[in-house]
């Protein structure tokens, strides 16, 4: 598979930091969530769509390794990676960079989705979504 990445810069909010002034642990998940959507987004595979024909993709497992703060105002970048996809499962990494001064990696995770249905039912992406099956087979054997 080649290596499908996508990129998103921001600035830590003021409500994202906690009492210390540091970056909230929990929004780094929050950031996951941000650079997949927008990945996904940028393949053509909008979340909003894929929801809507009845498509879900929820998160079965998530990690996130800390390495440096990040706290108000900081820019960072997001950069998430489709690392792979199945007929009933994704994952992907994230790497979170802070911008200031010399670049350092502040935070890399992964998370793994399956496919289910609104019923929450896993299910064969391929053969109910066929559509979806085809833009991402292209992607894994691209």
């Amino acid at each position: 598979m080649r290596e499908i990445k996508g990129v998103q810069r921001l600035r830590v909010r003021y409500d994202e930091a906690d009492s210390m002034g540091v970056t909230y642990y929990a929004n780094y998940l929050n950031w996951f969530t941000l650079g997949r959507t927008e990945l996904l987004r940028d393949l053509g595979l909008s979340y909003a769509q894929l929801e809507r024909a009845g498509l879900l993709l929820p998160v079965l497992e998530v990690q996130c390794r800390y390495l440096a703060p990040t706290a108000y105002d900081d820019p960072i970048r997001i950069e998430t990676t489709l690392v792979h996809a199945s007929r009933t499962r994704m994952g992907f990494r994230y790497q979170v960079y802070l911008e200031t001064g010399p670049e350092r990696l502040a935070a890399e995770g992964t998370t793994e989705h399956a496919f289910i249905d609104r019923q929450f039912r896993p299910i064969d992406v391929k053969k109910h979504f066929p559509d979806v099956w085809q833009r991402l087979s292209e992607l894994v054997d691209g």
